[in-house]
Order: C-alpha cells, then structure tokens, then sequence
C-alpha cells in the first residue's frame, strides 16, 4: 500500500471518528447540563469509554497521517531539488 492511500485513509479515519465523537460528547453535555439521564448508569459508562477510545484513535489516525504528510513532504522536496540540480544526491548538503 503507497503512502498517499494510506494517509487518505487515516485521515478519512480521523475525520470519522472525530465527527461521531463530537456527536457523543455534545449528547453526554446535554445529558449532563438538562439532566435527561437518557441512559442508566452502568450503560452511561460504556458510552463514556466509548467516547475515550474513539478520541484516543482519532488521535492515532492524525498522527499517522502527519506522519505519513511529513514523509511524502521529504520525497516531494527531493525530487523538486534533483529536478533542479541532478547532481545532488541524498544527504548531500545542498550549500557549500
């Protein structure tokens, strides 16, 4: 699999959970705020750690998708710089 499909998919990843997190904190506030009590106590748990888990993979998938970002930023500059001056090869310092 090539770096960009796998940071269209992390992001697209992030985007997801990111949306649906927002979705179940904006409940768990309302619930909170209004007092609603929509679920009963053991079942607003596991909607807590629901909440928890998406945000920490949210979290995961922009990393890998800065990650996998900074590393075609590299390839993209190199060839920039070896369409511009061929002779330069990697690791070479481009100014003497």
């Amino acid at each position: 699999m090539d770096r960009q499909r796998i940071e269209q998919l992390a992001t697209y990843l992030a985007v997801r959970q990111l949306v649906a997190g927002v979705a179940l904190a904006t409940l768990a506030m309302a619930d909170g705020f209004l007092d609603w009590d929509l679920l009963d106590g053991r079942t607003e748990k596991v909607a807590e750690l629901t909440l928890a888990s998406l945000a920490v993979a949210a979290v995961a998938a922009m990393a890998i998708s800065l990650m996998v970002n900074v590393s075609l930023l590299a390839s993209s500059l190199r060839r920039a710089v070896e369409r511009i001056d061929p002779g330069v090869r990697a690791g070479e310092e481009l100014v003497p």
